[in-house]
């Protein structure tokens, strides 16, 4: 009964957009609560701790998608194209209402991301019998991010030869547009070894390309980004980890400026105001194993599962016949 009535009462303080300092709570425990708090930007420590919050998200609902960080921001997504095709498949899922759940880690949460408008104003569909100049469908895979290339062979690429153009959408398979004139008269998924088509397919949607490149001017945090409830799993250590990270480029950043490997505007590629979020419109959350002061913000509310209140049934008879018909 304890674990319901933390429940409703986490809930409670979410619906309420109230600050709240959980400790105690068991991990699994976390999620199970969270899963009814509609959308919920859910920050981690680490990489482990994310993949196994992802995992019982997605165990419940399946609505949770997990949101890589950049390696090096100093060098930019560069460092990991397959990283760079899986960032950009989760920022549209979050642009576009797909993601519910978005479980990261603090390194995630401490870097900057293209506004959801601009992803959204680069996104297209592509019908079968759609009527589109070849040149103008060009332009719009490049300002996409999509690159052009004599034969595709990974995501975000395209190749024209002739009435034949082939795409390699992120998150899809490969697929080839045959037009006749400015009409797409089919389309097929491709086999990348043989390059025949296969399946013919309706529609499909291009997913932009973010290369992660840092511009302050036409990017945000991901507080704006995701603009809903925020959680902190292990709150303490989220901070902990925050300041190394931020101690590293700091040091990093210093090194490569002196060797001129790069300029002197990136050492905002990390958002070292990250967790000066205590004004943010929405219920903030943060979840610690031990009782301990929250770094982050001033909380509203204080839950403590090994000292919970007990319900005074005397005042409430009817919160004691629901719980006697939830025993």
């Amino acid at each position: 009964m304890l674990k319901v009535n933390m429940t409703n009462s986490i809930l409670g303080a979410i619906n309420g957009k109230k600050k709240v300092s959980v400790f105690s709570m068991p991990f699994y425990s976390r999620m199970i609560a969270l899963s009814e708090a509609g959308k919920l930007l859910y920050i981690c420590p680490d990489f482990v701790r994310a993949k196994e919050a992802l995992l019982q998200f997605n165990s419940i609902k399946n609505d949770a998608v997990y949101l890589a960080a950049i390696p090096d921001v100093l060098y930019g997504i560069k460092s990991s194209k397959e990283i760079a095709h899986e960032r950009s498949l989760t920022l549209y899922s979050i642009a576009s209402g797909k993601a519910s759940k978005i479980v990261c880690t603090i390194q995630s949460f401490m870097q900057w991301y293209i506004k959801p408008d601009v992803i959204l104003s680069k996104a297209f569909s592509l019908n079968k019998n759609d009527i589109i100049n070849q040149d103008d469908l060009i332009s719009k895979l490049i300002n996409a991010g999509y690159k052009r290339v004599s034969q595709i062979d990974e995501p975000a690429q395209f190749s024209l030869k002739g009435d034949i153009l082939d795409i390699y959408i992120i998150g899809q398979e490969p697929i080839r547009l045959d037009f006749f004139g400015d009409e797409i008269e089919s389309i097929k998924s491709i086999d990348l070894d043989s390059f025949r088509a296969n399946e013919e397919i309706s529609s499909v949607t291009v997913i932009p390309y973010d290369d992660g490149e840092f511009n302050k001017d036409t990017h945000v945090s991901l507080t704006e980004f995701c603009n809903c409830i925020i959680a902190f799993d292990e709150a303490k250590q989220c901070v902990d980890n925050f300041n190394v990270f931020l101690t590293e480029h700091n040091s990093r950043f210093k090194t490569l400026l002196l060797k001129q490997e790069i300029s002197a505007h990136m050492i905002d590629a990390l958002n070292k105001d990250a967790l000066k979020i205590d004004n943010h419109p929405y219920s903030l959350i943060a979840l610690d194993k031990q009782l301990s002061q929250n770094r982050i913000f001033n909380p509203d509310i204080v839950l403590d599962l090994k000292n919970p209140d007990l319900t005074n049934y005397s005042k409430d008879k009817d919160v004691l016949i629901a719980d006697i018909k939830m025993w």
